[in-house]
């Protein structure tokens, strides 16, 4: 069974240029865009899984968020509150 992680990050930034809203998650160096500023969102977080998928696979996930550090914890299937003040996301590896 694969262990699920909640990685924590900082708020990405989101800002109207033209027609379409933008979000950057400059801790990462991500960027993705939507029509609105919550399909923006929507969107960074699904290009910040799929990043974070292919650096598992890679073997070496763990080992960027702590070169970067960026904090994750293993967490349990059925936990639903947290210490930490900022959103995390979840990722299974």
């Amino acid at each position: 069974m694969k262990q699920t992680y909640s990685i924590w990050l900082d708020d990405p930034r989101i800002e109207k240029e033209g027609d379409f809203f933008v979000a950057y998650l400059d801790q990462l160096n991500l960027v993705a865009c939507g029509a609105t500023a919550e399909e923006a969102s929507e969107e960074l977080t699904n290009v910040v899984k799929t990043s974070f998928k292919g650096l598992d696979k890679q073997g070496v996930l763990f080992k960027t968020l702590d070169k970067i550090g960026i904090k994750y914890e293993a967490i349990e299937p059925q936990r639903v509150s947290s210490t930490h003040s900022r959103k995390p996301i979840t990722v299974g590896v």
